[in-house]
């Protein structure tokens, strides 16, 4: 069986410390077999923020080690900040820090980061990956910067295989020192692994994703399920939420942890008979 880390990119100020906690209540309960589930965070700047790791922490930050990521249970927090009105770039930090702990010691063939109002159905994503040789894939929703002209793999949602997560990891300080995208992570990724690992010109890859088709011939800028397994569902009306055949991902508001606890009620805990 090919094993998955899901890495949920944390943030322990609102919305995200709602939208996590109604994660943790909800898809993320029980891990499916196969799969482990860590959440990342920085070192928060506010009290408040700080009391929302506590429970992990138990006050022990002076372990997280400088320019390093320590694990408390199943949350990882880096030697950055938390939140983007403290350090811009905190999101890519977080992301390659525990892209690096994830990759250690080859556990993991895949690494699939999401952002903090996700619902990822694990068994569809099982289903997906074990379908996959575990090389060389970067996937998930494709765009083009429109600031920069650059391609990325959506942040909330982005599969990569170990070898990959480890590239981009081993490369951590030159990524950080050349990003030039501030807070969006993903971009600074997407362009890097364009540049370094794809088997295609950049130019090339930026063509394909505007017309829609494969941009390269190896596993990266990959769109899965021919966009069918990220769903999403940020301006969709309630009513209309609903599980979609093929889709293991599941993308919602800032302000809709509610709506994410109402979903799972409805289509995915076994406990709850309302399934209409």
């Amino acid at each position: 069986m090919l094993r998955t880390a899901i890495l949920i990119l944390g943030c322990a100020s609102p919305p995200y410390d709602e939208t996590i906690a109604a994660i943790r209540n909800t898809w993320a309960r029980t891990p499916y077999p196969g799969v482990d589930i860590f959440y990342v965070y920085g070192v928060p700047h506010e009290e408040n923020a700080r009391e929302v790791l506590e429970l992990r922490v138990r006050g022990d930050w002076a372990s997280v080690p400088k320019n390093g990521i320590a694990r408390f249970e199943d949350c990882l927090v880096a030697d950055c900040a938390d939140n983007i009105r403290q350090q811009e770039d905190c999101l890519l930090r977080k992301r390659l820090a525990a892209f690096g702990y994830l990759t250690r010691g080859g556990r993991y063939d895949f690494i699939y980061t999401v952002c903090a109002t996700s619902y990822v159905d694990q068994e569809a994503l099982t289903g997906y990956v074990e379908q996959l040789a575990p090389k060389k894939v970067f996937q998930g929703p494709l765009g083009v910067c429109q600031f920069s002209g650059m391609p990325y793999v959506s942040g909330a949602s982005m599969l990569l295989s170990a070898d990959v997560a480890e590239a981009l990891a081993s490369h951590r300080q030159t990524i950080i020192e050349e990003n030039e995208f501030g807070y969006r992570d993903d971009v600074t990724i997407g362009t890097w692994v364009a540049q370094n690992l794809s088997d295609t010109s950049l130019p090339h890859i930026v063509a394909k994703i505007h017309e829609g088709v494969p941009a390269t011939s190896d596993g990266t800028f990959v769109l899965p399920n021919r966009n069918g397994a990220s769903i999403g569902l940020v301006t969709t009306p309630v009513e209309m939420h609903k599980p979609s055949n093929g889709a293991y991902h599941y993308h919602f508001h800032s302000q809709g942890s509610r709506d994410m606890v109402r979903f799972h009620e409805r289509f995915f805990d076994t406990a709850n008979t309302e399934n209409d």
